[in-house]
């Protein structure tokens, strides 16, 4: 029979002792993977991509990467191009999302929302920005007063910058822009 220490040990009254908890970065269920498809032989297989140094370890011979991870419930796959780079920023843009999903933060609104076009449109960028910011001020992240001024600063840009769509702004856009706001 072992006996431990705290047992042998009388405990002050009014002590209050703490259990440690086990605890993971990530609990079950929040976490992504980016996966990258390579041919091998006649089939394709699934490979998890290594990610060293906050950069993706690209794989040989992969022809398409996809993201896996587990949404309501259910575990989904998500193809996310044959660009390692694009695959790598909606793979940290998923993580990130299900992160804030798990801190009871509303989730950051998708960036594949961006109307018929497919153009995203400036006030959807700045909305999403306002919203991700004001999850930032509740996290203690950002102050208040932080808030109001970026909020300004955004605000004015899209009223006032003279296009429409995100990929419209230039560097004479923002030149433009400046001169006025002086």
């Amino acid at each position: 029979m072992l006996i431990m220490w705290s047992q042998m040990v009388p405990r002050p009254p009014g002590l209050i002792q703490f259990k440690a908890l086990k605890t993971s970065a990530r609990p079950p269920g929040l976490k992504v993977v980016l996966l990258a498809r390579v041919k091998n032989g006649t089939r394709h297989d699934f490979i998890p991509v290594e990610i060293r140094n906050a950069r993706p370890v690209e794989i040989e011979d992969a022809t398409t990467y996809y993201l896996r991870y587990t949404q309501n419930g259910k575990r989904r796959t998500e193809a996310v191009g044959a660009d390692l780079h694009r695959a790598f920023v909606a793979y940290q843009n998923r993580e990130l999302n299900h992160t804030t999903t798990n801190l009871a933060l509303s989730p950051i609104a998708e960036l594949s929302s961006t109307g018929e076009s497919g153009r995203m449109k400036i006030a959807h960028a700045v909305a999403v920005y306002l919203q991700n910011l004001s999850d930032n001020i509740k996290t203690g992240e950002r102050s208040k007063d932080t808030e109001q001024g970026y909020k300004n600063a955004v605000e004015s840009f899209c009223d006032n910058c003279g296009v429409v769509y995100m990929e419209q702004i230039t560097g004479d856009v923002l030149r433009q822009h400046k001169l006025f706001s002086v």
